[in-house]
């Protein structure tokens, strides 16, 4: 779990770097945060393969797993980011801040126990 929070907290933090460049570009918050996943879904996906949860699987089976773990993150980020600024007012930087700390809890435990897990699901 440390392991994780190290590359989830940098990889988190770069997240949130490029979602403040694209919302500062002028994107939409929705499509910053589109933006987002694609330029950092290989950085998260190597250094989870690799260091935190050291896989030998099949890389296609397991890559198609974290994809469609990281789809789930995206709406459930994107769901509390539009949540919070469209009925709570917030400013989407501030909210984001928000809205990432519970996709990175349910990427977490989706990877652990489905995408890089050893019972074969």
């Amino acid at each position: 779990f440390l392991k994780f929070l190290l590359v989830g907290g940098a990889n988190t933090l770069l997240s949130y770097l490029f979602f403040l460049l694209f919302y500062w570009l002028g994107f939409h918050y929705g499509v910053a945060l589109a933006l987002v996943s694609v330029v950092t879904i290989p950085h998260a996906y190597a250094w989870q393969r690799y260091w935190i949860f050291k896989s030998q699987r099949k890389m296609l089976q397991e890559f198609s797993k974290f994809i469609v773990v990281y789809v789930g993150a995206f709406f459930v980020n994107f769901g509390g980011l539009s949540a919070l600024v469209e009925w709570g007012k917030m400013d989407p930087r501030w909210a984001e801040i928000l809205a990432i700390a519970v996709a990175v809890i349910v990427t977490f435990f989706a990877q652990k126990y489905w995408s890089f897990s050893h019972r074969g699901l």
